[in-house]
């Protein structure tokens, strides 16, 4: 029975180890991965900031926030929500024909009260429509997860603008999915 025992517990010792080795290589490639990322957009941003900037030498940077993952969205990548998306585009379309019917009708040389009440109504019946089908399309993204659009980050930074004052800038830098390039940039208001 002894010898039982001590070949079960061997096993969850050896269980146990290759548990903690596993697990702890897996923490130390995401971490590595993670701060591989961090390196490389801020090499990124100081590439772009330095073609941009009035003096890059002035390039102070201050702070990165975490970097952000930003997914496709239902109604671009899946077919059924590209199909729903056009149709929500085409009802919006004729939202708005209809609600310029609705001003002509109002505007025109002769106003009919019955040709206002008949464009009021359609124009009613297509906004509750257009509200229905952005419910949808919002709730069908909740729980979607496309691929990777691309990543975004936020960063403060100190450097000297044009009259040659040194100012403190916000901005949210949108870095590509395969982390070569800045694909976009905004400045935040102060």
């Amino acid at each position: 029975m002894r010898a039982i025992f001590v070949t079960f517990t061997n096993k969850l010792t050896i269980m146990n180890k290759t548990t903690i080795y596993l697990t702890a290589l897996i923490v130390l490639f995401f971490t590595g991965c993670s701060k591989n990322h961090e390196e490389t957009v801020k090499t990124l941003i100081k590439g772009y900031l330095d073609s941009t900037l009035n003096d890059p030498k002035s390039y102070e940077p201050m702070k990165f926030d975490k970097i952000d993952t930003v997914f496709t969205a239902w109604q671009y990548s899946d077919k059924e929500g590209t199909e729903y998306f056009k149709k929500f585009e085409s009802k919006k379309e004729e939202q708005k024909v209809l609600g310029d019917k609705a001003s002509e009708t109002l505007t025109g040389a002769v106003y009919s009260e019955a040709k206002y009440n008949t464009a009021k109504a359609a124009l009613e019946k297509a906004d509750d429509e257009v509200l229905e089908m952005a419910k949808y399309i919002d709730s069908k993204n909740e729980k979607y997860k496309g691929s990777v659009a691309y990543y975004k980050v936020k960063h403060q930074f100190r450097a000297k603008n044009g009259f040659g004052a040194l100012t403190i800038d916000d901005a949210v830098f949108s870095i590509d999915s395969t982390f070569t390039k800045v694909i976009g940039y905004h400045q935040l208001k102060k």
